[in-house]
């Protein structure tokens, strides 16, 4: 966090109470160093450093989620949540279950969201408001900063459409990196909007605008990737599943070649029966074909690393066990449909794949198809029509196979979205 994060409760007469990145104990192990990070300790016994609670706090959003956090914050109450004025988590994406956790924990206390990059400091400061919205609002920039959204052509992006987050300004705003020319002319552009010589720091943030000129963070630009040629944001995705009522968090997370888009979802209740078809329905209902995600795989939570980080290998870990387990609930139930079912493992290159599957939800492009139309004809002297490879299950495409139809006419559609 940065020191215009923490001033502001100092500027008051207040201290702060600081978390270390990994959530486990505070960063004053000892009085000496309490007495640097503002806090005030007292010995309640021979081996024991207690802490008052803090008018003010400023945390990393990663460890507010580990549950020692949780555990930390309750021993105050009910005294230490009337002491507590103010908390800001800074860092990292603030998410609606951390906003909710803490007006529960802290009903007296404001929420206020900081947003900024290093090279900025604080660009918005906005106290969230107790409600139940799907996403959190970075708010509005402070009076002596900008922050526009801009497609890749520095043009202004359409009101909900998403874009990258620009920051610019004359205070507050740095100049470059010291000594290093070249990741300076990267992240610092010229300002198409700004007097003469203004900069536009990129943040590399994925934001849209909304009503008001509220941004919402959709994701960081460096996670994007190609889906059947497409450029995809998984931001944007995890924005609309989130959207769903069943959704408390979503990571969504690219996998295999060709790439297929896997979504990890957390249910809001203690029953996760049914989500991942609800979510994929959802999904098929408010997002492109190239943008829905291949697999939808309930998780109890979403693991990270050490830093606090997603753990994107224990998440995929995760996707084989789903797959494995789906599978052997959905089997083959003759020769004949593990006839077609081995067809597909051989185009789509998988290990297993339930007989609920579809072919563009496993990942499958045009050539593939194709490719599969081929050995289908080949083997089984009969191939299906387009549109029920494209959509229908395993099981639908052996069942039509049945009563050998020979191949239907058209071509394979094309993924909505410009082609590169």
């Amino acid at each position: 966090m940065s020191v215009p994060q923490r001033r502001h409760g100092l500027v008051g007469g207040g201290h702060h109470r600081c978390r270390d990145g990994d959530g486990s104990g505070f960063c004053a192990d000892d009085s000496a160093s309490g007495r640097r990070h503002g806090l005030r300790p007292d010995r309640s016994g021979d081996d024991e450093l207690a802490c008052r609670p803090p008018p003010c706090s400023t945390c990393p959003p990663s460890s507010c989620h580990r549950p020692c956090w949780h555990r930390s914050w309750s021993t105050w109450a009910p005294a230490g949540s009337a002491g507590c004025a103010g908390c800001s988590p800074a860092g990292k994406p603030l998410t609606p279950q951390l906003r909710d956790a803490v007006h529960t924990t802290l009903p007296d206390a404001g929420l206020v969201h900081c947003y900024g990059p290093t090279e900025a400091g604080t660009v918005t400061d906005t106290v969230v408001a107790r409600d139940s919205a799907a996403t959190v609002p970075l708010g509005l920039p402070a009076g002596h900063f900008r922050l526009p959204v801009l497609d890749d052509e520095l043009r202004i992006a359409p009101i909900g459409v998403p874009g990258e987050a620009y920051v610019g300004g004359t205070v507050g705003l740095a100049w470059g990196y010291w000594g290093a020319p070249g990741p300076t002319a990267e992240r610092f552009v010229a300002d198409p909007f700004g007097p003469a010589g203004g900069r536009l720091y990129r943040t590399g943030d994925l934001c849209s605008r909304h009503d008001g000129d509220v941004l919402r963070h959709l994701g960081r630009i460096d996670r994007q990737v190609k889906v059947r040629g497409i450029r995809v944001e998984p931001g944007e995705v995890e924005a609309t599943l989130t959207r769903h009522p069943a959704v408390a968090r979503c990571v969504v997370v690219p996998e295999g070649e060709p790439v297929r888009l896997i979504a990890f979802v957390v249910s809001t209740g203690p029953d996760d029966d049914g989500l991942g078809e609800a979510v994929l329905a959802h999904a098929e209902a408010s997002l492109p074909a190239h943008l829905r995600p291949a697999a939808v795989v309930p998780v109890a939570s979403v693991p990270t690393n050490v830093n606090g980080k997603v753990d994107r290998n224990m998440l995929l870990d995760l996707l084989r066990i789903h797959e494995a387990r789906s599978a052997s609930r959905d089997t083959a139930a003759d020769d004949h449909e593990a006839t077609v079912a081995g067809l597909y493992r051989t185009v789509l290159d998988r290990d297993r794949i339930s007989m609920s599957d579809t072919f563009s939800r496993l990942g499958g492009d045009s050539v593939q198809a194709f490719r599969l139309l081929d050995l289908l004809d080949e083997q089984l002297s009969a191939a299906p029509d387009v549109a029920t490879l494209l959509t229908g299950t395993v099981r639908d495409v052996a069942a039509t196979l049945r009563s050998g139809p020979g191949r239907a006419g058209g071509s394979v559609e094309q993924p909505e979205g410009n082609v590169e």
